[in-house]
Formats: C-alpha cells, sequence, structure tokens
C-alpha cells in the first residue's frame, strides 16, 4: 500500500468463519479496517444442523459477546430434563456381530457427557456393565458442551451484526496478485475493477479457489475421505407422531431399555453399526429433527505402497463417482444402505423431506497456511469431516486468533496517528467517526505489510497442528463409530471409553493462551 493509504483487509468469502473473523477484526482497539466480498447475491448457508463445542463458543464470546447471545437464542441440545448435560446418547442401530454379538438394535452404549467427569460410569440398559461416556470436566467451568444450531439460524445472527457496507455481494474473487506493499483482488466480471487492501484472507471454503492458487498442487486438493451422508429434515410434530412404542421393544432381548422412541428423537442419538452410523439431533429450538446417516463406500482401489510418499494417516483411494459433492438422494439406494438396520432408524428415514447425499470431502495438511500477504482460515485452510462436531468450531478459534494477532499492526510504531479524536480523547468532528483509528505509517508503507505477514506466521505456528489434528481425528472418529476404529473394531467397552474422553483435548482449549503463544512468537520472544 501507498504511505498515505491505511492497512486494511480482505475478507474473501462471508460463511461463518468469515464474519466471525469481521466481527473480530471489528472488536479490536481500534477495529482494523476491512471489506467482504462474497461471490453469492445475499448472505447463504447450505445445510442443516452444526454443531458447536465449548471450545468455540467461548472463542465466540471473546470475539463479541453479543455473538455467544444470539447463538444462544438460536442452539439446542437436549430436550429431556434431567440430560442437559448429555451431547449423545451412544445406541446400537442395528443388530451387533463379533465382539458386538448379543447386543440388539436399541440398546444404550453408553452416554457421552457434556463436561461430566472422566470416569463417571453410567450402567449400560443391556446388562448392567459400567460403561464410560463422559469427557472431563473443565475445574471451575459449569457443566456445558456441544449444542446444534441451524446453520442459517446461525448466519442470520451473525449478519444482524455486520454492517451492510462491510460487504460486497456478487463479488467473486477468481485471483489475487501481490504487487509490493499490497495485494489486488480479481474478480470474475471483468466490469469490476481490481480491489487493492493491505493483505487478503480466504475463508472461501473447502473449495477454496485461494488456497489452489496459493497451492496449487492437486495433492492439497480435496480429496474424498471414502463416506457420504444422507441429511434431511423432519418436522418433530411429525417424527413425534409416528413413534411412542418402546426403543427396543423385541420381547426376546436382554435389554432393559426403558427409554422410548419418542425421548430419543428429543435428545441427540448416535446410533453406531457395522460400516454405518445415524445422527439425530433436534434443532430450531426442537420443533425440527436434524438426520443425518453416514454410510461408507465400497473397498477403494489399493492404498499406495508403503514407499511412496502419501501420509500412512493419509485415507485410502477411495473415487466419488460424481461430479457434484450434492445429489438428491435415492431413497431405494437409502433404504437398501441401511436394509440390515433396526426398525426404528429405517421408518425415521422414510420420513425424511428431500434429503440429499453429501460426499464427505477433506483437506491434506498444508505446509503453511499463509504466503506473502495471503492467509487461509477455516475450511479453506483445513476441512475436515463432521464426526467431532469441530470443524466450524476450529473457523471461529482462527478468527479469534488472527483478529486479535493483527489488531497489533501499526499499534507498536511511533508514527500510527488516530483521526477524529482530540488529546483528551473526545471525538474533534475533524475525522472518520468515533474511535476510529487509521493504522498508516508515513513514509514506510510496507512496514505494516511486514507486520501482517509476521501476523500470518504467528497464526500458522499456533493454529496449523491443532487443526490439522482434528482433521486426522475426525476421520478416525468416523471409523469408530463405524465399528471398525483401529484397536477398537466392534468391542463396544472400548468404544464407549474412547468417546468418552476423545473430545477432551478439543473442548478444553484454552483458546486466550492461544493468542497469547501467538502474540509472544510475533514479537519473536
Amino acid at each position: 500500500m501507498s504511505d498515505s493509504e491505511p492497512f486494511s483487509v480482505a475478507i474473501v468469502g462471508a460463511g461463518l468463519s468469515a464474519l466471525h473473523l469481521s466481527l473480530s477484526l471489528s472488536s479490536q482497539s481500534p477495529p482494523v479496517q476491512h471489506h467482504i466480498y462474497e461471490s453469492a447475491p445475499e448472505f447463504a448457508e447450505i445445510g442443516a444442523g452444526v454443531g458447536i463445542g465449548p471450545n468455540a463458543q467461548r472463542a465466540m464470546s471473546l470475539i463479541d459477546p453479543r455473538i455467544k447471545v444470539g447463538y444462544d437464542a438460536r442452539a439446542c441440545s437436549t430436550l429431556i430434563p434431567g440430560k442437559e448435560d448429555v451431547y449423545f446418547e451412544f445406541r446400537m442401530g442395528m443388530d451387533g456381530q463379533g465382539k458386538a454379538k448379543g447386543w440388539k438394535a436399541g440398546d444404550l452404549v453408553c452416554e457421552g457427557g457434556n463436561g461430566g467427569k472422566r470416569g463417571r460410569e453410567k450402567t449400560s440398559e443391556r446388562d448392567g456393565k459400567p460403561t464410560n461416556g463422559a469427557p472431563s470436566e473443565k475445574k471451575g467451568e459449569p457443566r456445558r458442551g456441544m449444542s446444534m444450531i441451524h446453520r442459517a439460524a446461525f448466519l442470520d445472527e451473525l449478519t444482524k451484526l455486520i454492517p451492510p457496507e462491510t460487504v460486497s455481494f456478487g463479488h467473486r474473487v477468481v485471483n489475487i496478485t501481490q504487487p509490493p506493499s499490497s495485494v489486488l483482488l480479481h474478480f470474475a466480471d471483468p466490469a469490476v475493477p481490481p480491489r487493492r487492501h493491505s493483505v487478503a484472507i480466504a475463508c472461501d471454503g473447502i473449495k477454496s479457489t485461494i488456497r489452489s492458487l496459493l497451492f496449487p498442487s492437486p495433492s492439497y486438493a480435496p480429496r474424498y475421505t471414502g463416506k457420504y451422508a444422507y441429511r434431511g429434515l423432519i418436522p418433530m410434530a411429525k417424527a413425534l407422531a409416528a413413534f411412542s412404542r418402546p426403543l427396543n421393544s423385541n420381547p426376546s432381548s436382554s435389554s432393559s431399555n426403558s427409554s422410548t422412541k419418542e425421548e430419543t428423537l428429543l435428545t441427540a442419538q448416535n446410533n453406531i453399526g457395522h460400516s454405518a452410523h445415524v445422527l439425530t439431533m433436534p434443532i430450531n429450538a426442537g420443533s425440527t429433527l436434524n438426520v443425518v446417516a453416514f454410510h461408507s463406500s465400497p473397498s477403494p482401489s489399493p492404498s499406495p505402497s508403503p514407499s511412496s510418499s502419501a501420509s500412512p494417516s493419509a485415507p485410502a483411494n477411495f473415487t466419488w463417482p460424481h461430479n457434484n459433492w450434492v445429489l438428491p438422494a435415492s431413497p431405494p439406494q437409502l433404504q437398501s444402505d441401511f436394509s440390515a438396520w433396526s426398525p426404528h432408524v429405517r421408518e425415521l428415514l422414510n420420513l425424511l423431506e428431500k434429503p440429499d447425499i453429501w460426499a464427505l470431502f477433506e483437506h491434506s495438511d498444508l505446509p503453511s497456511y499463509w504466503k506473502g500477504k495471503v492467509a487461509l482460515l477455516g475450511d479453506a485452510a483445513h476441512a475436515s469431516t463432521p464426526h467431532q462436531g469441530a470443524g466450524a468450531g476450529m473457523g471461529i478459534e482462527d478468527a479469534f486468533v488472527l483478529g486479535g494477532l493483527l489488531g497489533l499492526v501499526g499499534e507498536d510504531t511511533e508514527d500510527s496517528k488516530e483521526v477524529g479524536r482530540g488529546e483528551d480523547g473526545e471525538d474533534d468532528g475533524k475525522g472518520e467517526g468515533e474511535g476510529y483509528k487509521e493504522r498508516k505509517i508515513e513514509g514506510e508503507g510496507d512496514r505494516m505489510g511486514a507486520e501482517a505477514e509476521m501476523a500470518f506466521a504467528a497464526y500458522d505456528a499456533v493454529r496449523r497442528e491443532r487443526t490439522q489434528r482434528v482433521v486426522r481425528t475426525s476421520r478416525e472418529c468416523g471409523e469408530v463409530y463405524e465399528l471398525r476404529g483401529e484397536g477398537i473394531g466392534d468391542d463396544l467397552e472400548a468404544l464407549a471409553e474412547d468417546v468418552g474422553t476423545r473430545y477432551d483435548w478439543i473442548w478444553e482449549y484454552d483458546v486466550e493462551a492461544g493468542l497469547e503463544e501467538g502474540l509472544r512468537g510475533r514479537r519473536g520472544r
């Protein structure tokens, strides 16, 4: 940027991560000037329910308390009194095989608790054996954990906080060039002139154009994980009207399960089984049942040999046979995929209204989340499968950390000057608005760009390892739910132990300490 231009950030994309970043930049003191460029004609989110863990809920509160207020007004967890600390009931969705033989469809394997103490024993409804299904409680914090919200509802709450002039719709970014001291955004519409900013941050999702520009190797393109999911919604009244019998009404079953099907609709359920699993959860304040039925593809082509350069933790070479990742679901295929499952699950799937089938892709590990004056955030950097309910939360954490780091650009220089404020801090009527400060260094136009690159490097150092671990462990978690996790398989006691502690490192993360670590790195200490 020239010496006369203030520091500004371009945000590419207008999804959940992008809006959290915008609010994070606005919350700095003084606010960081920025603008959002979105290809769509208006704010829009695809998909239905999204899980947000306590780590991300803390991060959104730190960014702007109003985000958490809006989230709490629309989010939902269990609707059964006394089960507020349960994020999932893990049940058999089909009769067990192998080590799980003897377990019947509908049997409760364990409860996953929100903030309960590690090691808290739950009694299996099958045979009275204790199972462990609760992650640890962070000392001093209330019992709380993952809750669900409809993506569109969450977006609606966020957009209430975004000034309309902050966003340009219908601006599809197709290239970013980096002339000295700035970036230039180039758009698909040739009638739109390039826009200049100090730096750019790509929040344009798993199919990120900017990611492919920075890292063009095919090895960094999204890869199919070998799983797909049927997604759909059911009006809760319709679902409740359809189910009133006990969940496991087989008189020959050894289960003492007294839960009714109605009760399971009002509590988030993870119905586990061989090569598939089905999630159900109330959303929209309990007026809607969100259903996601995951299924694994048949065995793929042979994996690369051990001598190849592929990561040993990478998934096998699955191929998605369609150009589109989201397609209308075929009811016969849906029923065929779950033909061995319980009548309860199959009846639920029959109630789905206009279900879609979604191919599950993820990102391989990048060597960096930035190049020059361009950085990647959220799914553009580290798209993951949804099995740990952590993907959206990682983008919210990213936004808090990167916003805080960029908030210091230009702040530690003698020539940064405040506009519109008198010596006593009151508005003197000469500037561009109350509390506005131009982050500008006279005579050193590229110095703030260099500081921004330091911020990007610190962000990368703090965020990359954690978020890439989420990608890897989320993929592993999907295998656990389908009774083929490494070292676990169909051993349900081992599965209960795994899901009882699996989320601890995600949920208990101290995002403020992460920002402090980044600030120390930026300062070289």
